[in-house]
């Protein structure tokens, strides 16, 4: 069918004139004739719109109003009802998910059919079709389709650990997941605020979450606390009655912390910097001989391991020695300034690492920053 021009008529209250070929929009001396399109697209001279009448906020299983435009070839009617010998017609419905009102209904006198519709619990699109229909009425049908249609209110917020379970001192990431209605329909989280609340803040504390669903857990002592996010929605009531400003949602999770005392080592030598300390292991312990074992704060690489994961070590780990240094360990001088440190091995080669923004690690650092 050919796309229709749409044109506001005001003689006689009448709504929207749809009519194929006329270039002006003034239809007042323009006979009736046999109904011939639907249109759910235009406004009524009272305010009301057709299609989606906006009167709420369209979500899964909420119910909304729908309205079409019932004219004909040249329309119409302004207010005197069907052409005559079309009193019969009528707006049969039907939708791809959810339910109408009523299959049937009647065309008032400007031309104008409405249902209400509970809509289904499909997010992505949904659709409603008006198909006129009546005793020796030519059937005709259009469809008027819903998309990005908002879940139903959230009743359950997924949040998990990166590591359900941390050494002492370690540090993980709790994320919110999703945020889903009883249909499982998934909400866009920007939509909401976050706060996360720990059982136990001298066993597991938090930071960050508030806006990006995403936070930071420290390990500070042995044992096991429950996290609590919490989500608050951050829309107001605009422009119907759906307010998720009222709405509050909450997920738990549990993180154990493991007590991390460090290893027996035996020192031939030991220096300190500024929140970190490290060590050359003599022999006899657990600690390899002649390595270099550093702990403390890891920030700008001070602790001399690129792969570690957390950001403060509360002792010496076994399996952690200083990264890079000659195979066996064996380091005959050491000695730590405030965020670096250098060893002299026994290749009689010097090694640097940690912070170098001042050139601290001399030639050996490649770029400033963490070495």
């Amino acid at each position: 069918m050919t796309p229709l021009p749409t044109c506001r008529l005001l003689s006689a209250g009448l709504v929207l004139a749809l009519a194929a070929g006329l270039g002006a929009c003034d239809l007042s001396t323009v006979q009736g004739e046999t109904p011939s399109f639907l249109s759910f697209a235009g406004q009524l001279p009272d305010g009301r719109t057709l299609g989606f009448a906006r009167d709420a906020v369209p979500f899964v299983d909420s119910t909304v109003t729908i309205r079409v435009f019932v004219g004909d070839t040249v329309n119409v009617r302004s207010g005197q009802g069907l052409p005559a010998g079309e009193g019969t017609a009528r707006v049969a419905w039907s939708v791809t998910d959810g339910t109408v009102e009523s299959a049937l209904s009647e065309i008032d006198g400007f031309g104008i059919a409405e249902v209400r519709w509970r809509l289904g619990t499909d997010t992505l699109r949904q659709s409603i079709t008006a198909r006129l229909v009546g005793d020796g009425v030519a059937e005709r049908t259009t469809t008027f389709e819903f998309a990005g249609i908002l879940p139903g209110p959230p009743v359950a917020l997924e949040l998990a650990a990166d590591a359900p379970g941390i050494r002492e001192g370690a540090t993980t990431t709790a994320r919110v997941g999703a945020l889903r209605d009883r249909f499982g329909n998934a909400w866009d989280r920007s939509f909401f605020t976050f706060a996360l609340a720990s059982s136990a803040p001298a066993v597991v504390a938090t930071s960050g979450l508030s806006s990006t669903g995403t936070a930071t857990l420290n390990g500070v002592g042995a044992g096991e606390a429950t996290l609590t996010a919490t989500a608050t929605g951050r829309l107001g009531q605009s422009p119907g009655d759906y307010d998720l400003s009222g709405l509050s949602v909450q997920g738990t999770v549990t993180v154990s912390v493991e007590a991390f005392d460090g290893f027996e080592a035996r020192a031939t030598q030991l220096s300190a910097g500024e929140a970190f300390g490290c060590l050359v292991a003599a022999a006899g312990t657990q600690a390899t001989a002649g390595a270099v074992y550093c702990w403390g704060r890891a920030a700008d690489g001070r602790l001399g391991a690129p792969s570690l994961a957390e950001t403060f070590l509360p002792a010496p780990r076994p399996g952690l020695a200083v990264e890079g240094l000659p195979a066996g360990g064996a380091v005959r001088a050491l000695d730590a300034g405030r965020a670096h440190a250098c060893a002299a091995g026994v290749d009689g080669e010097v090694y640097c690492w940690g912070a170098h923004g001042a050139g601290q690690l001399g030639s050996f650092g490649s770029r400033p920053g963490g070495s």
